[in-house]
C-alpha cells in the first residue's frame, strides 16, 4: 500500500522499485519542494545491529554537501520503517545511457573526473560509497554528473562478507554486473575504503570508453575470478581514438593491490584532467630499493648461479664417462 505521508513529506506516487525497496516521488508538505523517498526494505536490515549501523552511516551521509553528490536530505524512521529523503533530479542514469553504447572519450574523461571529485568529498567526510556502478551515476539534463547513494553499501551486502567462495557468492544475491565493479578486497571480505572506490571508478571509466566491463563474465564465479586475477585488455587496443595515456591511469586505478592504486580520489581526478588536456602524466614513483637482506640474497644468487652451472656440467661429464666405461668393460 502506498503511504500518503511520510514524516513531513507528502507522497505523490511511486517512481519504481530499486535495489533497496520502493522509490516514491514526494514533496515537503510546507513548501511543495520535490524530493525522492526511498523506502528501505526490512530484509535489507535483518538485525538490530545492521539497522543501527545503517542509521549511523546514513546520518554521516546527511553531512555531505558537494555539487557532484546527490544530497541526502532526511532520514525518517516511521512506524518501524526507514525512509531516505533525497534530492530530486532530472536526467538519466549512466546505466540507461550505456544501453546505447560507449561514451565519447571526451565526455567519459569529464564525467570520470567529476565522479572522482564527488568521491573525494565523500571520503573527506568519512563516507565510502562501496557500490559504484553505472546505476549509481546520474547524468543531469545539463550534462553534469551526480553521484547517487554514497555510504549505502550495506543495503546490498554486508561489508566483511567473503564472496570469494562460490557458494557464498551465489547466496549473496548480487548480480555479475555488480560483482564486476567491486574491488578485490571487497570480494575477499575486507571493509571497503576509499581505495576500493578508486578501483570501481577505474572500472567505470573503462566501461564508459569501451562499452563493456573489463571483468564481467556470464557466470558469477567467473566474474569473481576475473576481478581477483585478470588484467584486462588496454582500452586503446579496443577504442583507437581513446587517449593512450588513459591506459596507464586506469591500469593504476584498477591495480589488484590497494597500495598500488592512486592515493586519493583527488589524485585520480587530476590524472584524468591531465589526460583530457593532453598534458604529460607525472612519472611513476621509482620502485623502492630492495632491503639489505633482499640485496644480499640477490647478490648471492648472482654469484652462485655460475658456480652451480659449472658443477652441473662437471656432473654430467662424469656420468657420461662412467657410462662409457660401463659399456666398454668386457
Amino acid at each position: 500500500m502506498i503511504p500518503q505521508t511520510v514524516g513531513k513529506y507528502k507522497v505523490v506516487g511511486p517512481l519504481g522499485k530499486g535495489s533497496t525497496g520502493v522509490v516514491y516521488r514526494a514533496s515537503r508538505q510546507d513548501s511543495n519542494f520535490p524530493v525522492v523517498l526511498k523506502e528501505v526494505a526490512p530484509e535489507r536490515l535483518p538485525t538490530p545491529q545492521a539497522r543501527e549501523q545503517f542509521l549511523e552511516e546514513a546520518n554521516d551521509a546527511l553531512l555531505l554537501n558537494h555539487i557532484r553528490l546527490r544530497q541526502l536530505l532526511d532520514v525518517i524512521d516511521a512506524d518501524g520503517k526507514i525512509f531516505l529523503a533525497l534530492e530530486y533530479l532530472e536526467g538519466a542514469t549512466l546505466k540507461n545511457l550505456l544501453v546505447s553504447g560507449p561514451v565519447e572519450p571526451e565526455a567519459a574523461l569529464a564525467w570520470g573526473a567529476e565522479l572522482a571529485d564527488a568521491l573525494a568529498a565523500a571520503h573527506e567526510g568519512g563516507v565510502v560509497h562501496g557500490e559504484l556502478t553505472p546505476a549509481k551515476v546520474f547524468i543531469t539534463q545539463e550534462g553534469t554528473v551526480r553521484l547517487l547513494d554514497p555510504g549505502l553499501w550495506r543495503l546490498s551486502v554486508p561489508a566483511g562478507t567473503d564472496l570469494s567462495d562460490e557458494a557464498r557468492l551465489n547466496a549473496s544475491g548480487l548480480t555479475a554486473a555488480v560483482v564486476a565493479t567491486l574491488a578485490p578486497e571487497q570480494i575477499s571480505g575486507a571493509e571497503p575504503d576509499g581505495r576500493s572506490d578508486i578501483f570501481s571508478l577505474g572500472v567505470l571509466v573503462y566501461q564508459m570508453i569501451t562499452g563493456r566491463q573489463p571483468f564481467l563474465e556470464p557466470a558469477l564465479a567467473d566474474t569473481m575470478y576475473c576481478v581477483l586475477r585478470r588484467t584486462p585488455t588496454p582500452m586503446s587496443q579496443l577504442v583507437p581514438e581513446a587517449p593512450a595515456a588513459l591506459d596507464a591511469v586506469v591500469a593504476r586505478a584498477i591495480e589488484k593491490d590497494p597500495e598500488k592504486r592512486y592515493g586519493s580520489a583527488g589524485e585520480l581526478a587530476g590524472a584524468l584532467r591531465s589526460v583530457a588536456a593532453g598534458e604529460e602524466l607525472p612519472r611513476e614513483e621509482v620502485p623502492a630499493a630492495p632491503t639489505e637482506g633482499a640485496a644480499v640474497e640477490r647478490s648471492a644468487r648472482q654469484v652462485l648461479s655460475p658456480v652451480w652451472l659449472a658443477l652441473g656440467a662437471v656432473g654430467v661429464l662424469l656420468i657420461i664417462w662412467f657410462l662409457v666405461l660401463a659399456l666398454t668393460k668386457p
